[in-house]
């Protein structure tokens, strides 16, 4: 998943520069898109074994299921990554804030 890691860096870099421009910290940014792209997939991929497991029988192979998981793990990445994205550089209240309210 070398392309994944390469686009996540791409994602630092402009979450880093959008957090900055608006007078945050881009490091804390950065982290806060990392942590949710690997907390999301872990969550999507925990989730999807445990279906795995109970709807198959227990006799499935690690490389089976490894295989199994590659589709969860780039949805739950690319899940976590755009809800990371689209909070950059925002307040948590600034959800119910519009252009108007300014």
């Amino acid at each position: 998943m070398p392309i994944g890691l390469f686009v996540l860096l791409f994602l630092s870099v402009l979450i880093f520069r959008r957090a900055r421009r608006v007078g945050r910290s881009g490091l804390a940014w950065i982290a806060w898109l990392w942590l949710a792209t690997f907390g999301v997939a872990i969550a999507i991929n925990f989730a999807c074994m445990i279906g795995i497991l109970l709807w198959h029988d227990w006799a499935i192979s690690a490389e089976e299921l490894r295989s199994a998981l590659h589709l969860p793990s780039a949805v739950g990445m690319i899940a976590g990554a755009a809800f990371a994205m689209s909070r950059a550089g925002r307040t948590w209240t600034s959800r119910w804030e519009t252009n108007s309210d300014a």
